[in-house]
């Protein structure tokens, strides 16, 4: 994958607050054991989506560390069924789908991470209401969950799986475009592809 997608993360990072790094430097080992590493564009394209719309520093930050902690609760879920070299079945996605959840709780054991949960939680809802844990609908879902869940959606088909193809970025956006308005917020998928669209053509 080409890392292009980081003017707005970059812009971003350099007013991060003094507040969050006296934070980081009160709980050095609380925050080292909830960091995962992230998929290789999840996090700069979700800060760039949400620089693309508007939003405040103080969000970008929330949308930042739910890209960063989404999945956190994958760690509870044995390797072999996420390094599995072909479909799962439907008792082992049944358990991915514990996941959202479990990262919540997680995340909620900690004073300094625990507004975070419920939009963790909320990263495997879809705008129609057929997603999980919960079954919220539209704007029901935190603004910050249904970003990261286009974001994630893009990365997860562009990069390598052990059973699937890889697509390309054009065909990953247009699995995005299909899936507006079902899976993912539909505003919100325009915008993502607008802006991937500006960000190739910057390239070429």
């Amino acid at each position: 994958m080409t890392h292009r997608h980081c003017e707005g993360a970059y812009l971003y990072e350099q007013t991060t607050t003094d507040g969050e790094n006296e934070m980081k430097a009160a709980t050095p080992n609380r925050l080292a054991r909830l960091r995962r590493p992230l998929p290789d564009d999840l996090y700069p394209i979700a800060l760039e989506l949400g620089v693309r719309i508007g939003l405040r520093p103080s969000r970008l930050q929330t949308l930042r560390d739910v890209a960063r902690y989404h999945d956190i609760g994958k760690c509870a879920i044995p390797a072999a069924i996420l390094a599995k070299p072909a479909a799962l079945d439907e008792r082992e996605r049944e358990f991915v789908r514990e996941h959202p959840g479990i990262g919540a709780r997680m995340l909620m054991a900690s004073a300094y991470t625990v507004e975070l949960a419920p939009l963790v939680r909320s990263t495997h809802e879809r705008w129609d209401g057929s997603g999980y844990p919960n079954r919220l609908r539209g704007e029901e879902i935190p603004l910050e969950s249904r970003i990261v869940a286009i974001c994630d959606a893009y990365v997860a088909m562009t990069s390598a799986r052990p059973f699937r193809a890889t697509k390309t970025e054009e065909e990953a956006l247009s699995e995005i475009a299909r899936h507006a308005g079902t899976q993912f917020d539909p505003a919100l998928a325009q915008e993502f592809q607008m802006m991937m669209s500006a960000s190739t053509q910057r390239v070429a």
